[in-house]
């Protein structure tokens, strides 16, 4: 008599299982890129467990455009990147530099502080990577500071394929933008060698 209810509860569980798991299945959307033509990095892999699919997750980024036309703040940010911006190889002096722009944690302004600041130092021979950050309901102190560390692990990962100098790695922050800064300068660390993802290994 035990077996019956036993029985009648497993195949709920199956039923229904399968929908409490679909509705946790959020696919990311892959950020386009804020200047055509440059490539974009996703700083985790698709499923690691720093991203999060929060509302509007499987919405596109939303780009504002500037006087110019060119775009000047993206909001909507579930897939943290870093966008390059590499100084041309007769300039490039293995310096970089990874912006992260302003706006409160609630606007990313890419453009002025971020795409313009990476043209101007590339003229100097500082190759720079443009960091689209995750902004409100996601925390500065938590989601966004892995990502800021994250990127530093993943350029320096990469540092001989952008031809760029592995101990000149450095931060800029603006605004909001300056708190990833800070927070970086007081919590970097060098890497997990335990660590199951070689970019997890690197230091930050």
């Amino acid at each position: 008599h035990m077996l019956k209810p036993i029985f009648l509860l497993t195949l709920l569980w199956i039923a229904f299982t399968p929908a409490l798991f679909a509705a946790d299945e959020v696919k990311l959307i892959d950020p386009k890129p804020i200047t055509p033509g440059h490539q974009v990095i996703p700083l985790f892999p698709s499923g690691h467990p720093a991203l999060k699919a929060l509302a509007g997750a499987d919405k596109e980024e939303i780009f504002t455009p500037g006087k110019d036309g060119h775009v000047a703040k993206v909001n909507n940010i579930h897939v943290p990147t870093i966008e390059l911006y590499l100084a041309p190889a007769d300039k490039a002096n293995g310096i970089s530099v990874i912006l992260s722009p302003g706006g409160g944690n609630k606007d990313l302004w890419v453009g002025p502080e971020g795409v313009e600041v990476a043209n101007w130092l590339n003229t100097l021979g500082v190759s720079c990577f443009v960091h689209r950050y995750r902004l409100q309901p996601y925390g500065s102190a938590t989601d966004a500071l892995a990502e800021t560390q994250r990127a530093v692990r993943v350029i320096r990962a990469h540092a001989k394929e952008w031809n760029i100098d592995p101990h000149k790695i450095g931060h800029m922050g603006f605004s909001a933008g300056g708190e990833q800064t800070a927070r970086l300068a007081l919590t970097y660390d060098q890497g997990d060698p335990s660590a199951a993802d070689p970019i997890d290994k690197v230091s930050s």
